[in-house]
């Protein structure tokens, strides 16, 4: 199992995602919090033959969720997730 840490790119546009809720009183704040659930998840386990490269950065879509760019660290035990694009729903 790998530890997950965000960069400055990537935690900015989960505070975006967070902020951007949409809804008062019924709302999809826990939706949001699930599809972070879930990606933390993916990425402490995924296989490494998912990934694929574009112009040197790595990438992997999770689901029908996000796609990550990702740097590996300390022997593959550790993933930095560099930038989230994520889907438009």
């Amino acid at each position: 199992m790998r530890c997950v840490y965000f960069g400055s790119t990537a935690t900015e546009k989960l505070g975006r995602f967070f902020e951007n809720y949409r809804g008062n009183r019924i709302n999809d704040l826990a939706k949001r919090a699930l599809v972070y659930r879930r990606m933390r998840e993916f990425l402490t386990a995924f296989d490494m033959s998912d990934s694929y490269m574009v112009n040197g950065k790595k990438y992997v879509d999770i689901e029908d969720i996000c796609i990550v760019e990702y740097v590996m660290r300390n022997e593959s035990k550790e993933i930095l997730v560099t930038n989230i694009f994520f889907n438009e729903k």
